[in-house]
């Protein structure tokens, strides 16, 4: 039986005033999403992903549970998605020229359910759960990120998010 090494990268980084340690290597070919959204009882799931970067310093990614149309992409940059509206987005900026976990100053995601409505939270990188996020920004490059956490829906509700991805950032 052959062996594929793994490799592990830990970075430590700093946010929030709290020592931050980046995971290993997600073990995701291209094009992969796997992403789960929970609410009261409501599950959504998401299959496919648009990433684009922008120039304020984000990767911008939406997330779909069917593949998106041809022109969804510029629909997507201009915030107008119609019916075919993603069921996650998430978006990461970063401070200065660094793209790594490190470097990560703001995190905004949004989960949209079927009856619950879209719910999101605008936090930093440990309020996000982020875990991990491998990008240089550059379009034509790739993201991978690995985030799971939770935010408030109201006073007394909570939502839910595991997303893990590596998607090519568009040109």
């Amino acid at each position: 039986m052959s062996r594929i090494p793994v490799a592990l990268v830990l970075a430590a980084s700093f946010v929030s005033g709290h020592a931050y340690a980046q995971a290993p290597a997600p073990a995701l070919p291209l094009n992969t999403v796997v992403a789960t959204g929970g609410f009261q009882g409501e599950t959504v799931k998401a299959t496919h992903a648009l990433a684009w970067s922008t120039p304020e310093r984000e990767v911008r990614l939406v997330l779909f549970d069917h593949p998106p149309s041809a022109g969804m992409l510029a629909a997507a940059k201009k915030g107008s998605f119609g019916e075919e509206g993603p069921v996650m987005r998430v978006y990461i900026g970063f401070k200065g020229a660094g793209r790594t976990l490190a470097d990560v100053s703001d995190c905004f995601v949004n989960v949209h359910y079927p009856k619950g409505g879209p719910i999101g939270t605008n936090t930093d990188a440990k309020g996000c759960g982020l875990e991990r996020v491998v990008t240089d920004g550059k379009p034509g490059s790739t993201v991978q990120l690995a985030m799971k956490g939770s935010g408030m829906a109201g006073l007394d509700a909570r939502f839910t998010w595991d997303i893990k991805l590596n998607v090519p950032i568009a040109k």
